[in-house]
């Protein structure tokens, strides 16, 4: 164990406080119990500055520094205090956890550490411990340190969480719905764990889409009756001006959602749009920073409450407001059950209905979300011409590979998704193919949070499954440019299901790999069947029973399959680069058109129900 932190010497003065310094310092606590940070910091700071040895003062300052992003100046703060009070265990965690997002991990450990040396049965102590282990992937000595924080509260509502969220990452999803459920018996209201409950049905072997559908519309009932609710908007109804749409987001970096957002942006010039970014994370990556220009405003609302990020949407006079979480990580489902904006609309980062009254739409296509499927949403289903989304090509994409099979002599499989991905019904599916096609090999690398035990778990499926060792490889993640030109060892890539890829399967399309898919019920069910249709290749690439899709890999398998394979490899970036999939003008051009008829639509019922003498504009 490293040795603790050095800790600034205090200063030895103590000037005498200036009067009435209790009446300012309540109203920056009451300031800060309303979420109004900025005001409370702007109250506080000259305070602090008077009273360098008021350990009250100067810890306040510290948090609502750290909760405007200002960490290191916090970080100064604390350890001043620590080195007053080395024995404070809450000072330490702060500490700890202002260090963690600062990334100065290897400090951040030690102040964790030290925070179990002085108090070894604290529970947040243990707590940051298993949370730092859990950042750094580490998770089964997270894991660990959760037990010990159980062996001192079983009903520790956070760890239950962190537990859950570890065992999902996992793919153990009985045990992580088990956790979610106990975090919610304890804590009914924990709409996070209520909004991972239902995520991460979607991996399951055989989700009900309309049981997923019920649990939201709970859900976002509950948000909406617990939440204040805007009721008119900073905004004109007029039909054809300009649009202000805003986008929330916690993706926008190098995540699917980015990658699907970037063409958009890029060709959204002569519009009549104008855009604003509501980043509710605090990673940035080269795709960020290509993407940022685009917005007239960028506000990164990590901290941000969620009375303060739907106070300033309504306040930046948006129009439309864009969900591209849903129920995901990063969501905030709480801002948009106040309705900020007069239209919000549920698109691209989830597959399913947010349940939330005061969404009105969601973005689909023809073939993700078919009529007689529509009740599975709260939203009115609006639908593009050919496909939901569109990705932008990988920059400095390698070149398309020859067909490796010709080489091999074999044919290789090839599946890149997420290990949560991989469930014993896809196992169960491969195993077959591998009987009836007993040359064939499989290359599966797994996702990013993918851990060498994670890996070895799923050989071990795979050969109790009846696929021998030397058949399959399990390959840990690549850096995105090795990622790409893996797909040269690959002649075919076999969709996962009832979760199949996205990113992965358009990557694969520009890499020169066709993408086996099998369509089932719900949007995300159908994602395959949507991206391989819209990139002009319907036939022969979707099944939509499990026989079928082992039939056609073992027909592709087959040495007469190859040559057929190999041309259409050697023109399949060429053919996909001009089909909906990937032409991200004409996306664009359906997109806006889209967007501007479900404002228009919002503008014909507020001017109906004014006509109808129904006052406050509700579209």
């Amino acid at each position: 164990m490293s040795s603790a932190p050095s800790i600034p010497s205090a200063p030895s003065t103590h000037p005498a406080p200036p009067a009435g310094w209790q009446a300012t310092f309540s109203e920056a606590v009451r300031l800060q119990s309303e979420n109004r940070w900025e005001q409370a910091l702007t109250l506080l700071l000259p305070l602090a500055e008077q009273m360098p040895h008021e350990a009250s003062v100067q810890n306040l300052t510290a948090v609502l520094l750290a909760q405007h992003g200002r960490l290191a100046e916090a970080v100064v703060l604390w350890q001043r205090l620590l080195a007053a009070d080395p024995g404070n265990v809450a000072l330490v965690a702060n500490l700890g956890r202002a260090c963690w997002m600062l990334e100065r991990k290897q400090q951040a450990l030690e102040y964790f550490s030290l925070a179990v040396q002085l108090q070894p049965q604290d529970p947040l102590a243990l707590l940051n411990m298993g949370a730092i282990h859990q950042g750094e992937g580490r998770f089964e000595e997270a894991l660990a340190w959760y037990e010990r924080v159980f062996a001192v509260d079983p009903h520790h509502v956070q760890a239950l969480f962190n537990s859950a969220q570890l065992h999902a990452d996992a793919g153990r999803f009985t045990r992580a719905h088990e956790l979610y459920r106990r975090v919610l018996a304890i804590d009914s209201k924990h709409v996070i764990a209520q909004a991972q409950l239902i995520f991460t049905q979607h991996y399951l072997e055989h989700p009900s889409p309309a049981q997923l559908s019920a649990l939201a519309r709970r859900l976002g009932a509950q948000c909406a009756a617990q939440s204040p609710v805007f009721s008119n908007w900073l905004v004109s109804f007029e039909p054809e001006r300009p649009l202000r749409i805003g986008l929330l987001s916690a993706d926008l970096h190098d995540h699917p959602v980015g990658y699907f957002i970037e063409g958009l942006l890029a060709h959204s010039a002569g519009k009549e749009v104008t855009w604003i970014a509501y980043a509710n994370n605090e990673k940035r990556t080269a795709l960020t920073e290509r993407i940022a220009p685009a917005f007239s405003a960028w506000n990164e609302v990590f901290r941000w409450s969620d009375d303060q990020l739907a106070a300033r949407i309504r306040s930046d006079r948006i129009d439309i407001l864009l969900d591209l979480s849903g129920m995901g990580s990063g969501h905030r489902l709480g801002v948009l059950a106040r309705r900020p904006a007069p239209v919000q609309v549920n698109w691209l980062g989830y597959f399913g209905t947010t349940g939330l009254p005061g969404v009105q739409a969601v973005i689909a296509d023809p073939r993700c979300v078919p009529e007689p499927e529509e009740h599975w949403f709260s939203e009115r289903v609006w639908r593009l011409p050919s496909t939901r989304y569109c990705f932008t090509p990988p920059k400095n994409a390698p070149e398309v590979a020859e067909l490796p099979a010709l080489r091999q002599g074999a044919l290789t499989f090839g599946c890149f998704q997420t290990l949560a991905k991989i469930n014993p019904r896809v196992i169960a599916a491969w195993a077959r193919i591998a009987q009836r096609a007993p040359q064939a090999r499989w290359r599966i690398r797994c996702g990013v949070k993918s851990s060498e035990e994670d890996r070895r778990s799923l050989a071990q499926r795979l050969v109790q499954a009846g696929i021998a060792a030397d058949r399959f490889k399990v390959e840990a993640p690549l850096e995105r440019q090795r990622y790409l030109a893996s797909y040269g060892e690959i002649d075919v890539a076999l969709d996962t299901f009832p979760y199949p890829g996205g990113t992965t399967s358009a990557e694969a399309l520009w890499m020169g790999v066709p993408t086996l898919t099998l369509s089932t019920p719900g949007m995300l069910g159908r994602q395959g069947e949507q991206i391989m249709g819209a990139a002009g290749m319907a036939e022969n690439w979707i099944c939509f029973d499990e026989d079928a899709y082992v039939d056609r890999a073992v027909a592709l398998a087959q040495r007469s399959a190859w040559l057929a394979l190999a041309e259409q490899r050697r023109a399949m970036r060429e053919q996909v680069a001009g089909s909906a999939l990937f032409d991200n003008a004409r996306f664009s051009r359906d997109w806006h058109e889209l967007v501007r008829n479900i404002w228009r639509d919002a503008c014909e019922q507020v001017i109906s129900r004014s006509s109808q003498g129904i006052s406050g504009p509700k579209p």
